[in-house]
């Protein structure tokens, strides 16, 4: 579906050439292109309530992104942000709790045969470790395809929520650095 968004302006919206879940090294204006196209990529993919959530979600994250963007904040579009900060974290547990329950997710092929791959090489090194010459054969390593769920329990979702007060702290992220000097 993304395939098929027709460019748009001059520099705004480059044309997907390939698919865009197997995108490798993805730059952050790659992550941004793909949010602004992801409401009408998938609109009507999924049965209601599940299209109606992902859609909701999707308009939050793009309004979030928006306002995390912009350049010069006022005391009132930081209100604003709080508002959509919440919103946010409301479609996202909805969504978590409606079509992520309701749908089996798995690990990608090549993600299954990457963990295959290396759970061979850690079994040849044992075979190895045991001085065992003669055995040449490779021990055979057959791997189910893992179950995924969204987790939210990491750094990225937690510090969501912190965004506008930062940002009412320190000012927006443009204006300042975190490397040490």
């Amino acid at each position: 579906r993304y395939r098929n968004v027709p460019t748009f302006g001059r520099v705004a919206k480059r044309k997907f050439e390939q698919n865009v879940s197997a995108m490798k090294n993805p730059a952050a204006r790659d992550f941004e292109d793909i949010l602004q196209c992801a409401m009408s990529c998938f609109e009507g993919l999924l049965p209601e309530p599940h299209n109606r959530c992902i859609l909701d979600m999707l308009f939050d994250l793009a309004t979030w992104h928006a306002y995390a963007k912009l350049r010069v904040h006022t005391m009132d579009m930081l209100a604003f942000f709080d508002l959509a900060t919440i919103a946010l974290r409301k479609s996202i547990q909805k969504f978590v709790a409606t079509t992520c329950e309701y749908y089996d997710t798995f690990e990608l092929p090549q993600e299954t045969s990457v963990r295959g791959r290396r759970k061979a090489r850690i079994a040849v090194k044992k075979v190895e470790a045991q001085a065992q010459p003669t055995t040449t054969a490779q021990p055979a390593v057959t791997l189910e395809r893992k179950r995924r769920k969204l987790n939210l329990q990491t750094y990225k979702f937690h510090a969501l929520g912190h965004y506008p007060n930062t940002i009412h702290a320190f000012g927006t992220t443009d204006t300042y650095t975190t490397q040490p000097v």
